[in-house]
């Protein structure tokens, strides 16, 4: 249940995404996914650091 709750977030956060910005490849959607899920955790410094490999 818990992958499927994870699954539909994902989907509408990349709906999301894609209404904010219908051109978004697929790095950018990988890139703002990360931002938005995850981007509190992180210091300014370590996100750009993952954010470079993604």
């Amino acid at each position: 249940m818990g992958f499927s709750m994870f699954d539909m977030a994902r989907k509408q956060v990349v709906a999301s995404i894609k209404m904010d910005n219908p051109q978004s490849s697929k790095s950018d959607i990988k890139r703002e996914l990360f931002l938005r899920f995850y981007g509190q955790d992180f210091s300014p410094e370590e996100q750009k650091k993952i954010l470079s490999q993604l």
